[in-house]
């Protein structure tokens, strides 16, 4: 999870550094170059959705996974 976690992290601090890189292009008269940062950037911040979305499934599998074995130690508890 934690690895997760960083790499979210990670890949938001890059499309940070992307927008201000785009922001510098523009200043240029090489617009190819901000249109396809500006692909990249999309694209990452896609990415950096599901990454999220992984994230809150992990952690809901981690909550009904605990949850169950709450119940079953309870259960456990009642039938000794």
């Amino acid at each position: 999870m934690e690895n997760l976690r960083s790499t979210v992290a990670v890949a938001r601090s890059l499309v940070w550094t992307i927008n201000g890189a785009i922001t510098w292009w523009k200043g240029t008269k090489y617009t190819e170059v901000v249109e396809e940062l500006d692909l990249y950037a999309k694209d990452l911040k896609r990415h950096i959705g599901v990454l999220s979305s992984l994230k809150v499934i992990i952690n809901t599998t981690s909550v009904y996974a605990t949850d169950a074995l709450r119940e079953d130690l309870e259960q456990g508890r009642r039938d000794t």
